[in-house]
């Protein structure tokens, strides 16, 4: 829904959405553990958050290929499931 104060101007269903997510493997310095506390969970979107603000430089390389998430064991477990299904030289056999 598009709008305009209180008013719909517009419908687009099921936009497609484009957007760049932070996920993957990280390389870094020993120096980021200046700003990782040591008492408490901190994620990777709080320490990019806190170099950022910091006036730190971060670089990235943007993958573009297939990728998900294997952080809980589930996820693991869905990503087996999805590579057999997709990827695995059986799947590539039997098409």
């Amino acid at each position: 829904m598009i709008s305009e104060g209180h008013y719909v101007v517009g419908v687009e269903e099921k936009p497609d959405l484009e957007f760049e997510i932070l996920a993957g493997i990280y390389a870094m310095s020993p120096s980021i553990f200046r700003f990782i506390p040591n008492d408490r969970y901190y994620g990777m979107d709080d320490l990019i958050k806190e170099m950022l603000a910091a006036g730190e430089k971060i670089a990235r390389y943007r993958i573009e290929d297939y990728w998900i998430d294997i952080g809980q064991i589930d996820d693991y477990s869905s990503a087996v499931e999805v590579y057999q299904k997709h990827f695995s030289t059986e799947a590539e056999e039997s098409t």
